[in-house]
């Protein structure tokens, strides 16, 4: 076995790695807004998450611009066209290079330490050109919209342009490109780990920690004025 089948898995590694963290940055900010959105959590809820985030202004309005922001530069370096970066062009064109490299032979030698049913290696389909040609299309249906998030990080958040041009970025908008940045790492993390679970941390855990967040604010507001009142007998 080469050293291609390697390197692809350790650059796949790297790009997952990016993608969690940007897809967990994206629920905490989701999750920062729903908290005080009255239809999200309720009437009563809603009141108090948004007398508590008034009370930590600063805090919570930087967190969400620095969340917005770092979504923003993170997808678009994830669709950069330099050489030097390291992005799923990148993957995809070491992929089309090296695909003689990258088969089931070469799979099996790399995890020749994992404990792998034999039977398994039946279901086991190498990565090919059709396959890659599909991802290639998805990206190229997205291409205006993956301009609009590298324009915006040149624009607003790379630099500061004297002369900005007016772009705008929507929620929906980030949920549909971390959806093909998810499938397409998915699609190669099954073919050179053949596992498909990478995300179970991150689906839950950044919207329950920000959900105790509020809780435990809130209730050691009502704990203060609680003391306050004893305090003074009012």
């Amino acid at each position: 076995m080469g050293q291609e089948f390697s390197i692809l898995f350790k650059r796949v590694e790297r790009l997952k790695k990016r993608y969690t963290m940007v897809d967990g940055a994206s629920k905490i900010f989701d999750e920062l807004n729903n908290s005080i959105n009255e239809k999200k959590v309720g009437k009563r809820k809603s009141k108090k998450n948004l007398a508590t985030a008034n009370r930590f202004n600063y805090f919570f309005s930087i967190t969400r611009e620095a969340m917005r922001n770092y979504i923003i530069i993170e997808v678009a370096k994830f669709f950069d066209n330099s050489k030097k970066s390291l992005s799923v062009y990148k993957i995809i064109n070491y992929s089309t290079s090296h695909i003689s490299k990258l088969t089931i032979d070469d799979f099996k030698l790399f995890h020749s330490k994992r404990k792998i049913i034999p039977k398994l290696f039946k279901d086991y389909k190498e990565i090919n050109f059709e396959d890659l040609h599909k991802i290639n299309k998805r990206i190229l249906r997205k291409k205006d919209l993956i301009k609009k998030f590298k324009d915006y990080r040149d624009v607003y958040s790379a630099h500061d342009d004297l002369k900005k041009i007016d772009i705008q970025i929507n929620n929906k908008e980030v949920k549909q490109i971390l959806r093909l940045l998810r499938s397409i790492i998915e699609y190669y993390y099954l073919k050179l780990d053949f596992a498909s679970n990478i995300y179970i941390n991150f689906l839950e855990e950044p919207v329950k920690e920000i959900k105790y967040l509020f809780k435990s604010l809130n209730e050691h507001e009502e704990e203060r004025i609680k003391k306050i009142m004893e305090e003074y007998k009012i």
